[in-house]
């Protein structure tokens, strides 16, 4: 039963990390959105990415590693990785929370931050922030559902 919590802790912190980077960048997409369906549609993809994936994870993130440690609790309380990784995920559920406020902000008033905050918000290293602009100019560019026939499936 040991390995089956583990494997599914597991499971939980990447679907949660996921939802943690992915976040910020919608908060980019809706900064720069103008028009009010693009608007409502980032509202209603961060909404649903919060409440649907990223808290259900943290959730299960957190009773999975209490369960776990609560099998052996003297095994992990005298390890010192231990004490920095709940210091860590301490840190992380904090930076949910910001994700949750900020995600409230946007919804209120789209505007509130520009997306270079968001940019920078989302980018941990000078580097990442440069190839994260130039992605976002060629998006800019794009011309999304129109022309023909391109699908990327494959072969006819």
């Amino acid at each position: 039963m040991y390995l089956w919590l583990i494997a599914f802790h597991l499971i939980a912190v990447v679907c949660w990390f996921a939802a943690l980077f992915y976040l910020p960048r919608l908060f980019i997409y809706h900064s720069l959105s103008d028009d009010q369906i693009s608007i409502e549609r980032f509202e209603l993809m961060e909404r649903k990415l919060f409440y649907l994936i990223a808290n259900p994870a943290m959730i299960g993130t957190v009773i999975l590693g209490i369960w776990i440690f609560l099998l052996a609790p003297q095994t992990y309380l005298g390890q010192k990785w231990f004490l920095v990784k709940i210091i860590l995920v301490v840190l992380l559920i904090g930076y949910h929370h910001v994700c949750l406020a900020y995600m409230k902000k946007l919804a209120k008033n789209h505007k509130f931050k520009s997306h270079k905050f968001c940019l920078l918000y989302t980018s941990p290293s000078p580097r990442d922030r440069q190839k994260s602009a130039f992605a976002g100019w060629g998006c800019k560019k794009r011309r999304w559902g129109g022309g023909g026939g391109g699908g990327g499936g494959g072969g006819g």
